[in-house]
């Protein structure tokens, strides 16, 4: 009898594992792309090796931010997807800027139940607008990455606010309702109220502010009063809180202000983020499980207005 027994165990043991295996897949498929509770990064940079010896991020970065990284930060931060930034705004060539938005976009056919990716340009290329549509009509991205601090660009000169005005309007033809996440300079008050101006004139795009506008957040009040007295005024506009969560912990003497202010933006428009490499996942989304928000605002901000922007695809879908 003792040998029956023991002869059975480890067909017991067998039997346990793989109950918990298909409880963790179930559990995983439960929380995949769209579906309540999911939790997206939705601001990620990646490079691709092959130029990141000649980029201007080597020098300020602790790491290369490569898709197998990408990859070990969702892993360890158990989130189940992110939205890749291409780095291709900060080459003037165009061939090597095309290579970076062809990285992006071959992680995202590799890791599809893993993966969006926005694609990038610098604007003042003479060959932006091109590459923007191979970006949505060949690689099939999912938005548009700019860095108007970086390319530099600045929102208080006709002439660029001309450039950017055409690309967005470039990017609604080509896709209505096209996301484009967009890093400027808010350090510069007359760039804040700037971008809101262009927001205002392109509604036929998305815009997602990057950072949450830093020590500018106060802003959001603005963002409020105008969505009121103008018929669809700012309807298309949306902040990102990537790099700036740990800047403002519980303990912080601004952080009630923060909070209510971003309140005051919605909770329907704000979006979980990294900024990977500049913080992990698992920082950033430890610090934002800090901030006190409500389960239905959680459920919107960590994920679930992410899906919606960039029309992710749920993993059992197929």
């Amino acid at each position: 009898m003792r040998k029956k027994f023991e002869s059975i165990k480890p067909a017991a043991a067998l039997f346990a594992a793989a109950l918990l295996c298909t409880v963790q897949a179930l559990a995983a498929a439960e929380r995949s792309c769209g579906s309540p509770g999911a939790i997206i990064d939705s601001h990620l940079h990646v490079a691709s090796p092959e130029n990141w010896e000649t980029s201007p991020l080597k020098a300020m970065l602790p790491e290369q931010p490569t898709g197998e990284k990408a990859l070990e930060v969702l892993k360890a931060a158990n989130v189940d997807m992110a939205v890749l930034v291409s780095t291709a705004y900060l080459f003037p060539d165009r061939a090597m800027s095309m290579h970076e938005n062809d990285y992006v976009a071959g992680l995202v056919k590799a890791h599809p139940d893993k993966f969006m990716g926005l694609c990038a340009i610098s604007p003042p290329q003479p060959w932006a607008l091109e590459e923007l549509e191979r970006c949505v009509n060949v690689l099939g991205l999912s938005g548009l990455k700019l860095h108007l601090h970086a390319n530099p660009m600045n929102l208080t000169r006709p002439e660029d606010v001309a450039t950017l005005s055409a690309v967005l309007k470039k990017a609604g033809e080509l896709k209505p309702g096209f996301p484009v996440l967009i890093d400027f300079n808010w350090f510069d008050d007359a760039q804040t109220v700037a971008m809101l101006e262009i927001a205002m004139a392109n509604p036929q795009v998305k815009i997602i502010m990057a950072h949450a506008l830093g020590h500018h957040y106060k802003e959001f009040v603005a963002v409020a009063l105008l969505r009121k007295l103008v018929q669809g005024g700012l309807d298309n506009l949306y902040v990102d809180i990537s790099a700036t969560l740990s800047a403002y912990p519980p303990d912080a003497p601004s952080f009630d202000d923060y909070i209510w202010h971003l309140r005051k933006m919605g909770s329907d428009r704000i979006l979980f983020g990294s900024d990977y490499p500049v913080e992990t996942t698992a920082s950033a989304y430890d610090h934002f499980l800090k901030m006190g928000f409500n389960p239905e605002e959680q459920q919107q901000i960590q994920g679930g207005n992410a899906a919606r922007l960039f029309g992710c695809t749920p993993a059992s879908s197929g």
